[in-house]
């Protein structure tokens, strides 16, 4: 009828565990994010990000060479406050990001030997006549027509 004593079950094996073959990543537990907005004088667009706090300085800016296009050993990154006021610049490659950068900052990339797709203001345009011009469409003009037919 009733059993009183507690049933024993069988104690779990190790069967599918994982192996140093067979296991491809490691998770990582109470990993903590930052999120942060990513600005850079290279383009006009703000991107929200999250980066994990135990990446380093260098490994953030791995990062954000990806996102802005600015070179990671030539940009700088300045850190501002949601108040918009400047919060310094991160200048040690191995300072964990936890420890320099805080939630909703806004990552500001600059990168002097970047060039700047949106700015054509100092673009070489080339200009001809129009004379020259008509001569160049009459010309467009004969190799489009098909003689042949």
């Amino acid at each position: 009828l009733h059993n009183p004593q507690p049933q024993k079950l069988p104690l779990p094996t190790n069967d599918f565990a994982p192996t140093s073959s067979t296991m491809t990543s490691a998770v990582v537990e109470n990993v903590e994010f930052i999120q942060v907005s990513v600005t850079s004088t290279v383009s006009s667009v703000a991107a929200e990000k999250r980066f994990a706090g135990h990446l380093t300085v260098r490994e953030l800016k791995g990062k954000l060479e990806l996102i802005t296009g600015a070179s990671m050993t030539t940009m700088t990154v300045e850190v501002f406050d949601e108040n918009k006021s400047s919060r310094g610049k991160l200048t040690n490659d191995d300072a964990l990001l936890s420890h320099v950068i805080f939630p909703n900052a806004r990552l500001h990339v600059t990168d002097v030997q970047t060039v700047n797709f949106n700015d054509v203001e100092g673009v070489q345009k080339f200009e001809i006549s129009q004379e020259e011009y008509e001569k160049r469409k009459k010309y467009r003009l004969r190799l489009c027509v098909d003689t042949t037919a």
